[in-house]
């Protein structure tokens, strides 16, 4: 659930404009995904808020000397057999984001920011009860594109 959007759509943008200017708070996360929280019927208005505010969050992170839409993503613990890795994305909305890293299940998370121009993402799924999943997410610098995607 994204409890900053319960104030209603009109005040919205002002919520937006103020949750990702706080973009180097590392210890609180500045957004959370639990259809649990969320009631009957509420869903996809949910869903739409969140993908809003993480598009918003990225286009700020994603800024000169950083290539537009591109990321490179570390997981640790990924699923049951706690797995690392990395990955290179290409994401201009944070849906799009989304879908690049999570896995195809029903999945709760916590979303941080990691520094200036990171996130990372706390994953619980059901491979990941205990939210052991950790998605570390940067923008890729101009120097690191190269003919990589």
């Amino acid at each position: 659930m994204i409890n900053f959007y319960r104030v209603g759509k009109n005040m919205r943008k002002e919520i937006i404009d103020k949750k990702a200017d706080e973009l180097t708070e590392m210890t609180n996360p500045i957004m959370e995904w639990d259809t649990s929280n969320i009631p009957e019927g509420q869903v996809d208005i949910e869903w739409e808020c969140l993908i809003d505010f993480l598009t918003e969050v990225m286009k700020k992170k994603n800024y000169r000397n950083y290539y537009k839409d591109k990321w490179i993503v570390e997981v640790n613990g990924f699923g049951w057999r706690n797995l690392d890795g990395h990955k290179k994305v290409t994401a201009e909305t944070g849906e799009e984001l989304l879908r690049e890293i999570l896995p195809r299940c029903e999945c709760t998370f916590k979303i941080f920011n990691d520094g200036c121009t990171g996130l990372k993402v706390q994953n619980f799924h059901h491979d990941s009860p205990t939210g052991n999943e950790w998605y570390y997410i940067r923008p890729m610098r101009i120097d690191e594109v190269g003919n990589d995607l």
